[in-house]
C-alpha cells in the first residue's frame, strides 16, 4: 500500500464510474462533493473519505480545486466494499496526519498502522443523542465556519432560553464535543486548509483562522494533530510536490 497525493483543478468533474479499489481519501486543500447512491457528501480539509469500490460516484471540484492523499485499499484489507462514509473526528483528524507523515518519511509500517487505525474509526457509530435542537445546529455551523472568538455563548444560551451549563451539556450530548473543544477543532482545520494553499505567512493565517495570534495557534494546532504548523507544512510542500 502506497499512499499517493493528486491535485486537482478547479471546476474538475469526474461522471459516474467505480474506483478499481476501495480507498480512504484524506482532503488537504480545496473541495469536493460526491454524489453516490449511498447519497451525497461535501467534503472539507481535514475530512476523511472512505469509498467503497462497488459504489458508483460522480465528483465534482470546488472553484480552488483539491489536494487530496489517498491510499488504495488492497483485497481483504478493506472495510465493506458498498459502505461509503465521511468522518470528521478529531481522533481520525489527527491519525490521517500520522498517515500523511509517515508516507513522507517512506515508513511502510506507519502508513499500514495508521490505516488500520483509521479503518478501526469507521466502524465507530455516531451518537445517539436524537435530534439537535434547531439552536444548537446554528451554533455548530457558526463555529465552525468563524470559532469561538466572534461567538458569546452565554448570550446565545439566554436567547434559546436556557443555562449556559444545560447548553454545553446538550452540545456534547449531541456531537460528542464541549463546544470549546468543536471550536478549536474547526479553527485547526481552517488552519490546515490556509496552510496548505501556501500562499499565507503563519501570522496571517493565525488571525484569518480564528486564533488570537500566531502563538495561540501553534499551542492549539500542536493540542489537537501533535503537530506544529511549521511542522505541518512541511507535510504539505511533500505532499504538493509530489502530486506534481
Amino acid at each position: 500500500m502506497r499512499l499517493k497525493t493528486r491535485r486537482y483543478e478547479a471546476g474538475e468533474r469526474h461522471p459516474t464510474h467505480r474506483d478499481r479499489h476501495s480507498r480512504l481519501s484524506f482532503l488537504l486543500q480545496g473541495a469536493f462533493a460526491e454524489d453516490s447512491t449511498n447519497g451525497a457528501i461535501a467534503a472539507r480539509p481535514g475530512d476523511l473519505l472512505y469509498k467503497g469500490e462497488e459504489v458508483p460516484h460522480e465528483t465534482r471540484f470546488g472553484a480552488d480545486g483539491a489536494l487530496i492523499a489517498s491510499v488504495e485499499l488492497p483485497d481483504g484489507f478493506s472495510c465493506d466494499t458498498r459502505m461509503w462514509r465521511l468522518k470528521r473526528e478529531p481522533n481520525v483528524f489527527r491519525e490521517s496526519i500520522c498517515l500523511l507523515e509517515s508516507a513522507s518519511h517512506g515508513s511502510s509500517a506507519g502508513v499500514a498502522g495508521s490505516i488500520l487505525s483509521l479503518l478501526s474509526y469507521l466502524d465507530q457509530g455516531a451518537l445517539h443523542g436524537g435530534t439537535p435542537q434547531r439552536w444548537i445546529l446554528r451554533l455548530k455551523e457558526e463555529l465552525e465556519s468563524v470559532g469561538l472568538n466572534e461567538i458569546n455563548i452565554t448570550d446565545r444560551a439566554k436567547h434559546a432560553g436556557i443555562h449556559p451549563v444545560h447548553a454545553s451539556r446538550q452540545f456534547r450530548r449531541h456531537f460528542g464535543l464541549s463546544i470549546t473543544e468543536h471550536a478549536r477543532l474547526h479553527s485547526v482545520r481552517r488552519a490546515v486548509a490556509l496552510i496548505a494553499q501556501g500562499k499565507k505567512s503563519l501570522k496571517d493565517i493565525a488571525v484569518q483562522a480564528g486564533f488570537y495570534d500566531q502563538s495561540h495557534m501553534n499551542r492549539m494546532f500542536n493540542r489537537v494533530t501533535g503537530r506544529t504548523p511549521q511542522s505541518f507544512r512541511k507535510l504539505c510542500n511533500w505532499a504538493d510536490a509530489e502530486a506534481g
